[in-house]
């Protein structure tokens, strides 16, 4: 789901040829491996004939790209597909020019999270005034996905929780918070409705616990990496496991 996620992505961003080579690429070797956005530059260096100047750019289009589809890594074909592309636009030997013909060009194509917000029922308001809940602002014409950040330790601190913490200390709180949510897609299903994206409803959901490191550790106890790890992994299913949506992506950081 996610390849044909990210191929549809290149593919309405005009990079087709970009991804035509990542679906075979990923059909021929698959995709288990994957590259931190911090070690792009590295891994071109490594694998393309470019240096110098030339590299710097092409890594620095390369992250951008990846970063703007929420990406926090790449396979390395995508990175690699994806240089080839910006190498051969540089060289004149591609015409660089995004294809969009579904949208207005006049036509604002974000959506800012205080747009959401704003919509959020007093009940659920909290989650986002005390930043336990935050989103990015959403590109309709890049990538039409809603990104959630959970912030647990957020959570420790709203509901007065006293480490260390237990897995099921948390499930009401987690019950509540993906009530809130819940109610947030919704919204967005609306101003997707709104704004024409019907193709892009029900939005699909990032989910990311972007201080799981540091809860895992001070609030559940957890002292080695790998406990750490394992512990994020499970929290973020099980909150995941609580919303209406399953999300396409789950991510601890």
């Amino acid at each position: 789901m996610l390849d044909d996620l990210i191929c549809r992505i290149l593919t309405g961003a005009g990079f087709r040829k970009a991804a035509e080579e990542y679906r075979r690429e990923v059909v021929v070797n698959g995709g288990l491996v994957r590259i931190p956005l911090d070690r792009i530059r590295c891994f071109l260096e490594e694998n393309l004939e470019v240096y110098g100047d030339n590299l710097d750019r092409i890594a620095e289009k390369v992250y951008h790209t990846m970063k703007s589809i929420g990406a926090d890594d790449s396979s390395p074909q995508l990175a690699l597909e994806l240089a080839r592309h910006f190498q051969a636009v540089a060289a004149g030997k591609v015409a660089f020019n995004i294809m969009q013909p579904d949208f207005d060009p006049d036509k604002d194509c974000t959506i800012a999270p205080e747009q959401l917000i704003a919509r959020v029922s007093p009940e659920n308001r909290f989650c986002f005034d005390q930043r336990i809940l935050m989103i990015s602002k959403i590109n309709l014409r890049i990538f039409p996905a809603l990104r959630l950040d959970l912030r647990l330790t957020g959570i420790a601190t709203h509901y007065n929780l006293i480490a260390p913490l237990t897995e099921l200390a948390l499930a009401p709180a987690f019950v509540q918070i993906a009530k809130a949510a819940d109610e947030l897609c919704l919204i967005t299903d609306e101003i997707f409705h709104q704004r024409g994206n019907e193709a892009d409803i029900p939005v699909k959901i990032l989910l990311n616990l972007m201080d799981a490191s540091v809860f895992t550790r001070d609030w559940m106890g957890c002292n080695s990496t790998e406990a750490q790890e394992r512990c994020a992994v499970q929290l973020c299913k099980t909150f995941a496991a609580e919303l209406t949506r399953l999300p396409f992506k789950l991510t601890c950081t």
